[in-house]
């Protein structure tokens, strides 16, 4: 660096650390009671000032154990964050615990004051501008609002307020925090802003964190959404859960790119709404989740779109490793009929690629997975176990919401391979989804269950073995001959589908009796027998049967 005579070279702004058990401001001495009792105000502004005129490069906010209460969230909320480059560190979420009262936020001061924790800049004196923080890190401590009453805006004058709600932040990070009984929109809200093109804000870290609604705590119980997560790119839960909530435990909002939900348990308790529910994003994992007791008419795991988005919405969608459990008593109607739903509200589809594999369902669902209208994902179904889920009664593996819609785009494909069905549930209905039939869109491979060998009289279709008695020849073929056709319905068989047949245990053995089998026009399947010894065949008739299948390569 070089200097010229008689100049000052400027100084590095340097980092601070504020211990909140004692801290100097403004030629003041403060601290924040750690023993329940309400902290002094003064000491509260102190920190508003702090965090929001601090000139350090990094600021760094240390919480000691106990129990800290931060008092009614007005006329700021308890801890607001105004800057960047901010760490508020508590002793552990078991050890450190802040309380607080939640209030209705006042459109006039443009989320200010309401919640526990704010994480945002709007600059009221010039059109409430909002600047764009970054390098915001939450960590170690809990977080619980005593309020025991509903704090939802009217929108008019009042907002609803979250736990911790942060608004237009890079680089965001919530680490080892319980949040108990927060009241408004959610337990953990974090939007971000958006232009023309989708999402501006970018990474938002969350790892193990646990969200609570607990009638047994001074709150009794937490009003909204548990993580409501909107308009960001490289969005990742980690961990952590989210336990008795009254809306969905997790809430996206459009529009939104690229989301990892790896290994998080929810249990709604039978209330609230649906579990992990990704509204308006592309690019969406979840792994390695249980999901259970979500009430009807919900899902454990829930794609919708908000219609009128800034981009599009449930492309390239993961659901792998998941235990999606239905909960309550068997055959109830409380618990969730379906476990997952996925869903274009209106039309065109906007669902692109799906991977739905190797997840377990526990329980008597009445559906796999249900899908808009207009809906035919393009992807792979494989390697699921459903075996404990309800058959008869009209389920289905996929069920559409109406019994009219779109047919799947040319080129499209459905691979539903290698899953494990309970007896007599079909994959498909065809008069659920008409508009699938002959398109080539299903491939149907190595499922095990569903209709059986032994139920197969009951669904003739691609997919599920087909029940052949040789009633149509009553008689024998001739040597060297062939047996007259016999035509089944098999739905969904198209020309250039490949036939296996498997001969039942009544079947003779031998080529003197061979039965083989073609598709011959769309739902056609024509049989035959076949004589290739010199001799008259053995006698055929109803009590010899083999059942055949549909591959499509």
């Amino acid at each position: 660096m070089t200097i010229k005579p008689g100049s000052v070279p400027a100084m590095p702004r340097s980092p601070q650390t504020i211990h909140l058990s004692a801290f100097d401001w403004d030629g003041a001495t403060h601290s924040f009671r750690n023993d329940g009792v309400e902290v002094d105000h003064d000491a509260r502004d102190a920190l508003y000032d702090i965090l929001r005129a601090s000139a350090s490069s990094h600021l760094e906010i240390i919480a000691p154990p106990g129990i800290i209460n931060l008092g009614h969230a007005a006329p700021t909320s308890c801890i607001a964050i105004q800057r960047s480059n901010v760490v508020l560190r508590g002793a552990g979420k078991n050890a450190t615990r802040f309380t607080y009262a939640s209030v209705l936020i006042e459109m006039r001061g443009n989320f200010v004051n309401g919640c526990g924790i704010l994480v945002a800049r709007v600059d009221r004196a010039h059109g409430n501008t909002v600047t764009t923080l970054e390098n915001i890190t939450l960590r170690d401590f809990e977080l619980e609002d005593i309020n025991p009453n509903r704090c939802t805006g009217n929108y008019t004058t009042t907002n609803s307020p979250s736990g911790i709600f942060a608004f237009a932040v890079d680089n965001i990070e919530l680490l080892d925090l319980r949040v108990v009984n927060a009241k408004g929109n959610g337990l953990v809200t974090i939007n971000g802003k958006t232009d023309h093109e989708g999402p501006l804000q970018q990474n938002c870290l969350i790892r193990n964190v646990d969200l609570l609604g607990d009638p047994g705590r001074p709150g009794k119980f937490a009003e909204g959404d548990g993580f409501n997560i909107g308009s960001y790119r490289d969005v990742k839960i980690l961990q952590g859960s989210v336990i008795r909530v009254q809306r969905h435990a997790l809430e996206g909002g459009t529009p939104g790119h690229s989301m990892l939900v790896d290994g998080l348990l929810v249990d709604q308790r039978g209330q609230g709404f649906s579990g992990i529910a990704p509204t308006g994003y592309a690019e969406v994992r979840i792994v390695n989740c249980h999901v259970r007791n979500i009430a009807a008419p919900w899902y454990h795991i829930d794609f919708t779109d908000d219609p009128g988005a800034q981009a599009p919405s449930m492309r390239n969608l993961i659901l792998q490793n998941n235990i999606l459990e239905r909960g309550g008593p068997p055959g109830n109607n409380v618990q969730a009929g379906s476990a997952v739903r996925l869903q274009t509200i209106g039309s065109p589809s906007l669902i692109g690629n799906v991977d739905v594999s190797h997840n377990i369902l526990m329980g008597d669902f009445y559906c796999a997975v249900t899908l808009g209208s207009n809906d035919a994902p393009s992807g792979i179904f494989a390697h699921n176990d459903l075996t404990r889920m309800m058959h008869g009664n009209g389920g289905a593996m996929f069920g559409r919401i109406s019994n009219t819609g779109t047919t799947p785009a040319k080129g499209d494909t459905l691979l539903v391979e290698g899953n494990r069905l309970p007896p007599g549930l079909p994959i498909v209905r065809f008069d659920n989804v008409p508009e699938w039939k002959n398109t080539c869109y299903l491939r149907l491979r190595g499922n095990i269950g569903g209709v059986t060998l032994a139920e197969s009289a009951g669904l003739s279709q691609h997919g599920h073995p087909v029940r052949v008695a040789a009633n149509w020849i009553n008689g024998t073929v001739p040597a060297g001959g062939l047996s007259g056709p016999y035509k089944v319905t098999v739905l969904d068989a198209m020309p250039g589908d490949r036939v296996n047949i498997y001969p039942g245990p009544s079947w003779p053995a031998g080529p003197a009796a061979e039965p083989i089998a073609f598709v011959t026009a769309n739902d056609t399947v024509t049989c035959h027998v076949r004589n290739s010894t010199g001799t008259p065949g053995p006698a055929l008739g109803g009590e010899h049967v083999f059942y055949l299948d549909i591959e499509r390569r």
